[in-house]
């Protein structure tokens, strides 16, 4: 988990107040769950932000407080409220959808740029035009050629769309392998958190009797069909199940690759 530190902070109330205080504010903000939870006791709260307990009180004191200058008019102001087990931000959600939004965004760009990138890459012809007539045997003979290597190998392989042929993964690999292999199939950053939501996803995949390869291309398919529709797939797509089926639905994708699959084992 992590938290997005809003620049505008520096602009708020909470920055005149007292260094503990603010230290306890991040520290929150640090600790807080999807919700915006926190789960601690005062010395444990104390501990985890490097402050004595009196001014893990005072700052706590502070935050609970109604602010009669903040910018936000919940709660009259007040930042923190007391929970059972400890404590809740109260603009937590707020501020996550904001954010989450904008990453959303940022995601997009980046996904729709690498898409661009690829299909420049797709037009540009390998064919050399000094001797088209060669050249195009040639190229066609070398095409051959590697289609009756693959088939000779043994490789599972599937027509997916936009004609891209993709190498399914083997058997028995770590559900992290089939996860990695997934975030780099959809242009998502390469970080841990979303190493361990696709993972969970693959596990959960497997543990419902799905094989590793199977899950891999049920979700690829899930994902790409959601983008296609103008959805946003990244993190928080997969941590909300999101690829999960709608009842007995499973998309047009993953119907394909089912079927890709099954011709290719009835070739071998």
């Amino acid at each position: 988990m992590y938290t997005k530190l809003f620049n505008c902070i520096t602009d708020s109330t909470i920055w005149r107040e007292e260094d503990h205080t603010r230290i306890l504010w991040i520290t929150l903000l640090a600790m807080a769950d999807k919700h915006g939870e926190v789960s601690a006791s005062i010395p444990g709260l104390a501990d985890r932000a490097r402050i004595s307990i009196e001014h893990t009180l005072a700052a706590l004191e502070v935050l609970m407080s109604p602010d009669p200058w903040s910018r936000s008019v919940d709660s009259e102001g007040r930042r923190v409220e007391e929970i059972g087990g400890g404590w809740r931000l109260i603009n937590y959600t707020k501020y996550r959808r904001i954010r989450d939004d904008d990453e959303r965004k940022e995601y997009m760009r980046n996904y729709m740029r690498k898409r661009r990138s690829k299909q420049d890459v797709s037009n540009v012809s390998p064919v050399s035009t000094s001797k088209p007539g060669l050249a195009q045997a040639e190229a066609d003979t070398n095409k051959s050629k590697v289609v009756e290597g693959l088939k000779a190998e043994n490789i599972k392989t599937q027509v997916v769309k936009g004609g891209i042929l993709q190498d399914r993964p083997p058997e028995n690999m770590p559900a992290l392998n089939y996860a990695i292999k997934i975030i780099e199939d959809l242009g998502m950053t390469e970080t841990m958190p979303n190493k361990l939501v696709v993972e969970a996803a693959v596990k959960a995949m497997m543990k419902s009797g799905k094989s590793g390869p199977a899950a891999y291309e049920f979700l690829v398919a899930q994902a790409k069909d959601a983008i296609d529709r103008g959805d946003a797939v990244d993190k928080f797509w997969f941590e909300d199940s999101k690829w999960r089926r709608n009842g007995k639905r499973i998309s047009n994708r993953a119907q394909e690759f089912a079927e890709a699959r099954r011709r290719c084992e009835e070739t071998d």
